[in-house]
């Protein structure tokens, strides 16, 4: 190669080099630029600002949680219990008593029957002239009993929290009465009674008092 086509090699050579270094450059500097200032409209994946579908998804939790807790204030009166359960025989205790010791003669006794739940927790139990059942009885004689004339037998559910009793009270007229109710039934005399009562399988203890 001749001495003109050295030096016109050479001088292709290095405005080759000096064209690459300043693309080089040009990159490298757009780089460092764009990576220092991230557009807005393009957030980094580390941005802190939760976008609009983030913030909705966040929210939807609290009123789910809202909700149970409503669900929860609702069943919170027995939160330990069925309250459809039926009472059964060992949950109950029933007592019966008069009004009065001693009633005059023309006195129209009143008794009360008191049922009470013994057990741990609510149960319902079925009360009413339908399942109660009341009687006066004198020397062990029968003389009254609160099924005989009864027209329209009375029935409702009533719930039982542990510990409370609930009672239900019964008027006598003071006239003796027989099965079927016939008429010409007489006034009890003076004397000293007892009344009994029951409710479905269960029986009270006598109580007694005095007609004058």
């Amino acid at each position: 190669m001749g001495p003109e086509g050295s030096g016109t090699y050479w001088r292709r050579r290095i405005v080759l080099l000096l064209v690459l270094a300043a693309v080089v450059a040009a990159v490298v500097w757009g780089l460092t630029r764009g990576g220092g200032q991230p557009s807005a409209a393009q957030p980094s994946a580390f941005d802190p600002t939760p976008s609009a579908a983030a913030t909705t998804a966040a929210a939807a939790p609290a009123t789910a949680t809202g909700t149970a807790s409503s669900a929860t204030a609702a069943e919170s009166p027995a939160p330990s219990a069925d309250p459809a359960r039926e009472c059964t025989a060992t949950d109950l205790t029933v007592s019966v008593g008069p009004d009065a010791a001693t009633y005059g003669p023309d006195a129209k006794p009143r008794f009360r029957l008191v049922v009470e739940n013994v057990s741990d927790t609510p149960c319902a139990v079925r009360m009413g002239s339908q399942v109660e059942q009341l009687e006066v009885t004198a020397a062990g004689q029968r003389v009254w009993n609160s099924t005989d004339c009864a027209t329209a037998p009375t029935s409702r559910v009533v719930e039982l929290e542990p510990g409370k009793p609930t009672g239900a009270w019964t008027t006598w007229q003071g006239i003796g009465s027989e099965a079927g109710c016939p008429t010409g039934q007489t006034r009890a005399g003076a004397g000293e009674y007892a009344v009994t009562a029951r409710l479905g399988d269960l029986t009270t203890r006598p109580a007694t008092f005095t007609l004058q």
